[in-house]
């Protein structure tokens, strides 16, 4: 199974390009299941949330950002049970500068989601 051209799926946002290696059976997957609608943020997709706890980072600075950052929460919230943001208003789309921040949200989001998982 061989990987298509780098240039034939990723992200594109004016300027900005973040291509994604992926294998032909992977896109044609992608393109014919309805996930396209998830990955592109339409909305229009019936969903049923995992029943699991989430965290998702957002950054505001993020140029591959192809929505608004409270779009983007809502349609995260749809795919999953609970949901946990932190949303850096300078922060691109690989946390670059606050490697740290999220490193600490992420282990206290841990943390927290074992504690109540315990409780239950």
């Amino acid at each position: 199974m061989g990987f298509l051209p780098l240039s034939n799926y990723g992200i594109r946002n004016g300027d900005a390009a973040y291509f994604i290696p992926i294998a032909r059976d992977a896109l044609l997957n992608i393109l014919t299941s309805g996930a396209l609608d998830i990955i592109r943020f339409s909305g229009d997709a019936e969903i049923k949330p995992i029943e699991l706890p989430a965290f998702a980072y957002i950054g505001g600075a993020d140029i591959l950002r192809t929505a608004p950052v409270l779009e983007v929460q809502n349609i995260i919230s749809r795919l999953f049970d609970r949901t946990e943001y932190l949303v850096l208003n300078g922060g691109d789309h690989h946390f670059h500068g606050y490697e740290d921040q999220v490193a600490r949200a992420v282990a206290a989001w841990i943390i927290d989601t074992a504690m109540r998982s315990n409780l239950t």
